[in-house]
């Protein structure tokens, strides 16, 4: 393939589609849909990408991963291109509005707060429920104050109320299991693996809040978005061409609204690939320890995708790589960054 002459040419021919983009979606374009409509092919392209992985094993496995791992931003940015930028910079724009006919930006610092469709937030908000839910039941509470290893669930339906609890962490760990401590990681433990990680956060939910308390700080924050807005307007009614100034406000605002809720999607998108491109990891690990290639099934993070493609390809290692690079890991850990 020959390189591209004109690099700039190229560059040029992809801004300037985004740029007409958020222009349309700043003026005219319906954007209440939009996170539903990301939500949606997330949902579709995790599942394609999980297809894919179940479909085939060994060699071939890898060498998709590998691609898989090169193309899953390339999937999701075309998704998000022209929306996130437009919600950051509708927010410049009723900056320097706010500055230029108010003469200051007083009332901007709530406008950007519960925005709906964040899915980091919609996390949150279904622990609290899991909290309000765990009041309930003080022996359960009890029970996993003291839980401290992965299988908890697994005796938690013998504790009064604990069936009940038990659902409900099914049906969190359904939705949210792929999450965990450091999940861009793909060798890290997830909480559908080792759900004693969240329990910390249920359990000081439980302690420091009082029933839906962060439901309502969420609603408070989107009451307290809604009033600085009405203030906002309000005051450019008062200005001179002062119905213009305020249709143009109240449309900036609602766009920034409808569209900053998305800013965590890629990496909600990510870390569902990992969770699958890890489960499909270990079950190779699994088939070298069948074939005594591999002594653990977690031995294998300690080597490269092209090294488990070798071994794969060989059916052979050196189990002295994995101690030096254990020594060496230990070794690195122990190092920490300079100070300022």
């Amino acid at each position: 393939m020959k390189p591209n002459k004109h690099p700039e040419l190229s560059l040029i021919r992809t801004i300037i589609p985004m740029i007409f983009a958020i222009l349309e979606n700043i003026l005219y374009r319906d954007n209440h849909q939009a996170i539903d409509q990301l939500n949606c092919f997330i949902c579709e392209q995790v599942k394609v990408n999980r297809s894919r992985l179940k479909k085939i094993s060994g060699l071939d496995r890898m060498v998709l991963i590998q691609d898989m791992l090169s193309s899953l931003l390339i999937e999701i940015i075309p998704r998000i291109a022209p929306y996130l930028p437009t919600a950051i910079a509708t927010y410049k724009i009723i900056e320097i509005f706010s500055q230029k006919w108010l003469g200051d930006k007083e009332e901007l610092s709530s406008i950007s707060k519960a925005p709906l469709g964040n899915v980091t937030t919609e996390m949150g908000l279904q622990l609290v429920d899991l909290a309000d839910a765990l009041r309930d039941y003080p022996k359960v509470i009890e029970y996993l104050e003291h839980a401290d290893n992965a299988g908890f669930l697994i005796d938690l339906s013998g504790i009064v109320g604990g069936r009940e609890i038990l659902l409900l962490f099914q049906e969190f760990l359904q939705k949210y299991g792929m999450k965990g401590t450091g999940e861009i990681d793909i060798p890290r433990l997830r909480w559908r693996e080792e759900p004693t990680q969240f329990l910390p956060m249920v359990l000081s939910y439980v302690k420091a809040a009082r029933p839906s308390q962060r439901r309502q700080n969420f609603e408070a924050g989107k009451n307290e978005a809604e009033l600085m807005t009405a203030r906002l307007v309000n005051r450019l009614k008062k200005q001179s061409c002062g119905f213009l100034k305020t249709k143009i406000m109240q449309r900036l605002i609602k766009v920034h609204r409808s569209l900053i809720g998305m800013c965590e999607h890629p990496k909600y998108f990510l870390v569902q690939n990992l969770d699958w491109i890890k489960q499909a990891i270990m079950q190779e690990a699994k088939t070298l320890v069948a074939a005594k290639v591999l002594q653990n099934p977690d031995d294998i993070f300690w080597f490269s995708l092209p090294e488990i493609e070798e071994m794969i390809s060989r059916q052979q290692t050196k189990q002295n790589i994995i101690e030096t690079r254990k020594s060496q890991f230990c070794l690195n850990s122990k190092y920490s960054l300079p100070g300022p």
